[in-house]
């Protein structure tokens, strides 16, 4: 089964009172196979993406890195003790070989998970001292009997299976992994012995809040091409589109997945789009519905097709030559629009957030967006934000008189109203944005 963008990517530190890694090395000079298991505690994290903020229907293992806490000893022994190999692992582990959104969802079913064709990379340095018949073997693979093997210095491999669990309970997920993968001492001679890691894993964290909590994964196309209208559509096909974490963008640096804007840089493309795909189980269990936006410069917000949210775009038809209605500078690049939704647009299953970023004008500098939806909002009356954008010197003012433009963003309500004054005195006011009032 195929998942579009997920809903929350958690970081999860390992629990290490609770997590191990149990390595076993086994090796046979010729006269039977010996084995030997050390086990310590783990540290590390997990990167997880869930589909749900409540029953996670999907999960995908985004990355991983998985360290022992201490020094691993493994002595193996032949004939009574005359022919003995001992070895020390030190800051052994496993870490993915291939992090990033592009890695699949996998079903949740109750609790249990299964990943599966997880790419994995070894690390740690096993330090041996061989005798008798151990030295010999060692020396008939053209190793030495005293010296070390580099595990990192081995190609990477795959997981075939983890079977594991994922639980949110009171806002915090709790993810049980168990991970088996066996490790040859030499890739390039399997005969000197193998190292079998196992690892337990226990990890949990707060999951981010919200329906669509910031920095998710999202969609996107930035090729410039022209999607018309049925690209809003919940049923639309979006696979083949490229998927990165929030804040998407370019220009500022503090991008999370960085987005192209053509081979033009004075002819930047107008639109980019994005879509988004997430889970409700009882939509009716919504009450209020709150949507926070950053876009630089325009953005329109759909929620399953329909349009719900139009921040610094003009009136009427949309396309993707469409510019913003003014540029973003300053302070209003890091602002978030609020705007409360009906929760009735909510489907039972799957729903689909799609938003198309405009550009003020094919030269502009800097792309950004990022979106939260969050349900049954708690109302915290967080005070507005308010910043005048320009004019930028304020201790000079035109003889002929000059424009004031504002911006205006509450967290927890939406702007209906900024007003204007002057030395205390009211002399203006402005409905909708862009804020602004002429002063003489």
């Amino acid at each position: 089964m195929a998942w579009p963008a997920a809903a929350s990517q958690v970081t999860m530190p390992v629990t290490t009172a609770t997590s191990t890694l149990a390595v076993t090395l086994c090796a046979d000079p010729g006269v039977g196979q010996d084995c030997d298991t050390d086990t310590a505690n783990l540290t590390g994290y997990l990167v997880v993406s869930l589909d749900d903020n409540g029953t996670p229907t999907g999960l995908a293992l985004r990355n991983f890195d998985l360290r022992a806490t201490r020094t691993l000893n493994l002595n193996l022994s032949w004939f009574f003790g005359f022919a003995q190999l001992n070895a020390t692992v030190t800051d052994v582990g496993l870490f993915h070989a291939s992090p990033g959104p592009h890695n699949p969802f996998f079903m949740v079913s109750g609790v249990s998970f299964t990943a599966t064709n997880v790419p994995y990379q070894a690390r740690g340095l096993a330090n041996y001292t061989a005798t008798d018949l151990a030295c010999t073997a060692l020396q008939n693979g053209g190793k030495p009997c005293t010296g070390a093997f580099d595990l990192a210095t081995n190609g990477p491999g795959t997981i075939a299976s983890a079977p594991g669990t994922v639980q949110i309970l009171n806002g915090v997920a709790t993810v049980h992994l168990d991970i088996t993968v066996q490790q040859y001492l030499d890739d390039a001679n399997h005969g000197l012995g193998t190292l079998t890691l196992h690892a337990v894993i226990n990890a949990s964290a707060a999951v981010p809040p919200g329906l669509v909590p910031l920095g998710s994964d999202w969609r996107y196309l930035d090729n410039g091409s022209d999607q018309q209208a049925a690209w809003r559509a919940p049923g639309f096909d979006d696979t083949t589109w490229p998927i990165g974490p929030a804040q998407l963008g370019y220009g500022e640096g503090d991008e999370a997945t960085t987005n192209q804007f053509g081979p033009d840089p004075n002819n930047k493309y107008i639109t980019t789009y994005y879509r988004h795909a997430f889970n409700v189980s009882t939509p009716a269990s919504y009450t209020n519905l709150v949507l926070r936006l950053l876009r630089d410069d325009g953005a329109v917000v759909y929620l399953n097709s329909n349009e719900v949210f139009r921040s610094n775009m003009p009136e009427g038809v949309i396309g993707r030559d469409t510019p913003a209605r003014f540029g973003v500078t300053g302070v209003e690049e890091n602002l978030y629009f609020a705007k409360f939704l009906n929760p009735a647009l909510l489907l039972p299953g799957r729903n689909v957030l799609a938003v198309e970023v405009h550009q003020n004008s094919p030269g502009s500098s800097d792309l950004s967006f990022d979106l939260d939806l969050q349900g049954n909002f708690t109302f915290s009356n967080l005070p507005p934000v308010v910043a005048i954008t320009s004019p930028t010197n304020l201790g000079v003012a035109p003889v002929t008189g000059f424009t004031v433009n504002a911006t205006a963003s509450d967290p927890d309500g939406v702007i209906t109203l900024v007003e204007f004054f002057q030395d205390g005195v009211k002399i203006g006011e402005s409905l909708a944005a862009p804020y602004s009032i002429g002063v003489t």
